[in-house]
């Protein structure tokens, strides 16, 4: 069973892995390098389906990572950025009927994991402004772990905060202000309350906090270690992913009003790196199982009672999204970048097929 959040990578290499939320990572990833990105584009990249179609790259310098789609199915997205112009992964916005970016932050650290504010003027992200100018290694906490062919000793984890801004990168606030790590924020659509992953020295949990910045306390124990969480588009579903040194991953899912959990163990699964709702009982998730290389795409019910491979690429899926009811937006490798491609989709695999 791999380590979660583990990387083969070193360094920065390590920390592009982070940004888009890795798993675990093969030797043709370690080709990335955040800080020398290159201007020009591979459109080496070969993705099946039998679910999707129309794939088409989404032409942009540098190495890029999905980080949000609007819930409301918008034609906006978000997404982290890192080029020549610039040291530091940035927010950017992309617009699918102008094919234009926009740059959100302009960050002295790293800036990732936005997602929008429901209102669609505000948008929030974890930076790591407040440390960027601090030793290269403060950045990261190294946790020993077995040895391993597929893992490297090196987990890093970036110690970053939650900033919110105008959606053009004004009236910055901060909110929270923790020694230790805040990744994947997100908003109810509905009671703006913010959910968000908290790390503490080796362990993690999933918090809330209000719309004000007033913490409401945690949804996830703090014993353990969590990551990834994604709320559905009615606001009614919570699902994040939780890791257990000896047992594996597990999907934990939440009722909103009722705060009840459901734990199931994710078998087969050896490193995840994206978990996000399609509905309040379908979820896409980027995952290696023991039949994958690498990260691929696959379909899931709430209940694990079907789970189906939808998409699959020579080096790899990092993050997939559904925008809208038709267009499927993901993280893929081309062999040189990491970029986004956007398909449509055909149809959601049938779990259930007629009989006979």
């Amino acid at each position: 069973m791999s380590k979660f959040n583990g990387t083969k990578t070193l360094g920065i290499l390590g920390l592009v892995c982070f940004l888009s939320a890795c798993g675990s990572t093969n030797s043709k990833t370690q080709k990335i390098s955040a800080i020398k990105a290159q201007q020009e584009i591979s459109t080496n990249i070969k993705l099946e389906s039998d679910f999707l179609k129309d794939f088409q790259l989404i032409q942009l310098p540098g190495d890029n990572f999905l980080s949000a789609v609007h819930k409301s199915g918008s034609r906006m997205l978000f997404f982290s950025s890192g080029r020549i112009s610039h040291s530091k992964f940035q927010v950017y916005e992309y617009d699918f009927g102008d094919q234009k970016e926009r740059r959100i932050t302009h960050q002295n650290g790293h800036a990732f994991h936005a997602s929008y504010h429901p209102n669609n003027q505000h948008v929030i992200y974890a930076s790591t402004t407040d440390f960027e100018k601090e030793d290269l290694s403060k950045l990261f906490q190294i946790a020993e772990v077995n040895e391993d062919k597929s893992w490297s000793n090196l987990v890093p984890q970036l110690k970053s905060d939650l900033f919110i801004s105008r959606l053009n990168g004004t009236n910055i606030i901060r909110a929270t202000y923790m020694d230790s790590g805040e990744q994947y924020p997100i908003y109810h659509p509905k009671d703006y309350s913010i959910i968000y992953k908290l790390t503490r020295d080796n362990t993690s949990s999933i918090e809330s906090m209000t719309r004000y910045r007033k913490p409401i306390g945690p949804l996830s124990s703090r014993e353990g270690k969590f990551s990834m969480v994604d709320i559905s588009k009615s606001g009614k579903k919570l699902a994040w992913i939780q890791f257990d040194e000896d047992k594996g991953f597990f999907l934990e899912t939440m009722d909103w009003k009722s705060k009840k959990k459901e734990n199931k163990e994710l078998k087969e699964v050896l490193g995840i790196s994206s978990l996000n709702w399609i509905s309040d009982s379908e979820l896409l998730m980027t995952a290696q199982t023991d039949d994958d290389n690498v990260h691929q795409l696959y379909y899931l019910k709430a209940d694990l009672s079907c789970m189906v491979k939808m998409a699959q690429s020579e080096y790899g899926i990092q993050n997939a999204m559904l925008a809208g009811k038709s267009k499927l937006v993901m993280t893929a490798y081309t062999g040189t970048h990491w970029q986004l491609v956007e398909s449509s989709l055909k149809e959601l695999p049938n779990c259930n097929p007629p009989k006979g």
